[in-house]
């Protein structure tokens, strides 16, 4: 009966732990992801102001808050918004294409009562410091996200024939990423990008530099002549700049949310820091 029993704990303790790998993200962790779209978000709805409008600029979890704008007459008391603020144009680092805007959700807000005027509205939920005039865009179920797959290790293969785009922007526009880190890829649903996706994660070597041959300094001092001078120098020079060598790996990311171009998507592995502009090929 004991043996019974330890054996259900340990499979149940190896389920919580499978489950725990699986998920990749929270609906918790998503609701503050943001997005990209072509352009900035219209302000059908957006914030007014704050029931101690004289006291503060900015709203939190549980202010109440006043909102404007021509879309308030199809407000309904109970509605759920998202509260988002554009934050500035991104783009392809490599390429200098135009993906679009950045948004920011900074929160959520439930909507209390409606007036001819105007709406009332109490901040659910603040990621960020909510500001006067940040706009209200219907809020999306988020679905936790699972993966259950090996990550990538410095040998896996670079394949240039499957979906592959570029880490156009970091979560809050942060540059460097590593594991737990949020970004955004340049594919979206057109692409074929479904959340749970997988990518790894590459960056190209830099093309070969003859600086580095003197590295080893000149050679003064040594009882034999060095080779790698001249002619032979050339050669090698020659043969180096010919040169090919596979992109390194640097982890792999889940996709979370996808819109029409666009996706976002959490690094679930690093063994380096990742940089917008570095490459992703899907797995």
């Amino acid at each position: 009966m004991r043996r019974s029993l330890g054996y259900g704990v340990a499979m149940a303790t190896l389920v919580l732990i499978s489950m725990l790998i699986l998920q990749v993200a929270a609906p918790g962790e998503m609701s503050c992801l943001g997005f990209i779209k072509d352009g900035p978000a219209a302000m059908d709805l957006f914030i007014a102001g704050t029931e101690e409008d004289e006291l503060t600029n900015y709203a939190h979890t549980g202010t109440l808050i006043y909102v404007n704008g021509p879309g308030v007459a199809a407000l309904q008391p109970g509605q759920l918004y998202a509260i988002v603020r554009p934050e500035g144009k991104v783009r392809d680092q490599l390429t200098g294409e135009m993906i679009g805007v950045y948004h920011k959700e900074v929160g959520a807000a439930r909507i209390e009562t409606v007036r001819p005027d105007g709406a009332s509205a109490t901040v659910v939920n603040s990621c960020h410091v909510i500001l006067k005039g940040d706009i209200l865009v219907p809020a999306k179920a988020k679905e936790a996200v699972r993966f259950d797959g090996r990550p990538s290790d410095r040998l896996t293969p670079f394949d240039n024939q499957n979906l592959m785009a570029t880490v156009v922007l970091g979560k809050d526009g942060i540059r460097e990423m590593g594991q737990g880190h949020f970004c955004f890829i340049a594919l979206g649903s057109r692409d074929g990008v479904r959340p749970g996706d997988r990518f790894a994660i590459y960056r190209p070597q830099p093309p070969f530099s003859s600086d580095v041959l003197a590295a080893d300094g000149s050679g003064d001092g040594l009882a034999y002549e060095k080779v790698a001078s001249g002619r032979y120098r050339l050669q090698l020079i020659d043969v180096l700049q010919k040169r090919r060598v596979p992109p390194r790996v640097l982890g792999d990311l889940v996709v979370l949310e996808v819109s029409e171009t666009t996706a976002a998507a959490k690094i679930i592995s690093s063994m380096v820091e990742v940089h917008v502009g570095d490459i992703v090929v899907r797995r």
